[in-house]
């Protein structure tokens, strides 16, 4: 008999990883997406396919150099998304810019017109969710 292990183990234990990482590089990342809703509800609700992390764009380097270590293969490195491999797990991370006003725009990719303005305060620098280990999250 093969044994399957839940997609979701895989992914939180990618997650973990990647936060030990980037922890040690000073690095701050916030899940969003469906594992962001999950760990502001402080609960898994469903399986996921991928996860996705937003991080500074001033901190793109930082954070590419401290999960470079984990990724098996990276096979969008953009501007505007940095997709990567980890045990399997996708991993697509997006990156916000501040303004001059200190609001925070997330640009999704060259070919979209629109950016999306958030508060200044969109990103909390503590630890706000709960996936059986603090973490970072949006929604």
């Amino acid at each position: 008999m093969q044994m399957v292990l839940d997609p979701n183990w895989a992914q939180l234990d990618v997650i973990r990883r990647i936060q030990g990482r980037c922890d040690a590089a000073g690095v701050m990342f916030w899940l969003f997406g469906g594992w962001g809703i999950d760990a502001l509800c402080g609960r898994i609700r469903r399986l996921h396919h991928d996860v996705d992390l937003l991080t500074a764009l001033d901190d793109r380097g930082r954070f590419r150099d401290a999960i470079a270590p984990l990724a098996t293969e990276m096979p969008e490195d953009t501007a505007f998304k940095l997709r990567f491999i980890a045990s399997g797990v996708q991993c697509d991370t997006r990156f916000f810019r501040a303004l001059a006003d200190g609001t925070l725009v997330l640009d999704l990719d060259a070919n979209d017109p629109c950016v999306y303005p958030t508060p200044a305060d969109s990103f909390p620098v503590t630890l706000n969710g709960d996936l059986g280990f603090p973490c970072r999250a949006i929604s």
